[in-house]
């Protein structure tokens, strides 16, 4: 099996805690959004995964599928 990303959009920020944001889409049935890509002080990349922060302090994650096409 293999998994392909199809599409990359990355957009700067303006915030000076992260470098930029991202999304991908995997066989152009699955979408990511949200990716966060931060800078350390040292000048290190870090890419974080994507989530929400809920009224009552949970997290929720920002996946979701685009198609009913299974991975081959």
């Amino acid at each position: 099996m293999h998994i392909k990303i199809t599409e990359v959009r990355i957009v700067a920020s303006d915030d000076e805690r992260v470098a930029a944001y991202a999304s991908i889409t995997i066989d152009d049935s699955f979408v990511v959004h949200g990716l966060r890509v931060k800078i350390s002080n040292k000048g290190d990349y870090f890419l974080f995964m994507p989530g929400r922060r809920q009224a009552d302090g949970t997290y929720v994650d920002i996946v979701l599928p685009i198609t009913m096409k299974p991975c081959e």
